[in-house]
């Protein structure tokens, strides 16, 4: 009966040949694995990202009809930096904007690895003194917005497209394919 039980004892442990055969495979597994959850991981923060820019331009809006003032949302683009400014004395200033002093919007650096592709905007009328080549987008105390596109981009060439309607200021993030958009760009120059 003894030496039953020694026997079941030694058929139930593993060798180390056969510890080492699971531990390649696991190895072999995970290696295949872990740079698609890299890609995941770089795609989730870039949605995070473009839902929490149109978070800021939905206060923008909001502001601008409950304060009766002008709102921009600022992005310098090629950066990772985006903020929020308002007129703050539109009659004794106007045109003069001042960074919105709350923490988070004043100064938002977009996380490591992301930045601002381009903020493209329906071309403003020569009558408007602020066509200037700033990048911001403009929201009016009337509710309407400057039609705009906010495009965002990760160092892995992925992107996310924030779109802006100018008579509502609703706001919808869309994917954006940087390799489209260049040939475009290419088939446009020609």
């Amino acid at each position: 009966m003894a030496r039953i039980a020694q026997r079941s004892r030694r058929r139930r442990a593993l060798s180390l040949l056969e510890l080492l055969v699971v531990v390649a495979i696991v190895g072999i597994v995970s290696a295949a694995i872990i740079p698609t959850f890299a890609r995941s991981s770089v795609s989730m923060r870039l949605k995070n990202t473009a839902r929490r820019v149109v978070d800021m331009m939905n206060f923008c809006h909001s502001m601008a009809v409950c304060d009766g003032q002008t709102y921009r949302f600022n992005a310098l683009e090629g950066s990772n930096h985006v903020w929020v400014s308002f007129e703050r004395e539109p009659l004794e200033s106007p045109g003069e904007f001042t960074p919105y002093g709350m923490s988070g919007l004043a100064d938002y650096q977009l996380p490591e690895g992301l930045s601002v592709k381009a903020l493209l905007l329906e071309e403003r009328s020569e009558e408007d003194d602020s066509a200037t080549m700033e990048t911001y987008l403009e929201f009016r105390k009337d509710g309407t917005a400057d039609n705009a596109a906010l495009i965002l981009v990760s160092e892995t060439e992925e992107a996310y497209s924030v779109l802006v309607a100018a008579l509502t200021s609703r706001m919808r993030i869309v994917d954006y394919d940087v390799e489209e958009a260049a040939q475009e760009d290419a088939e446009e120059g020609e």
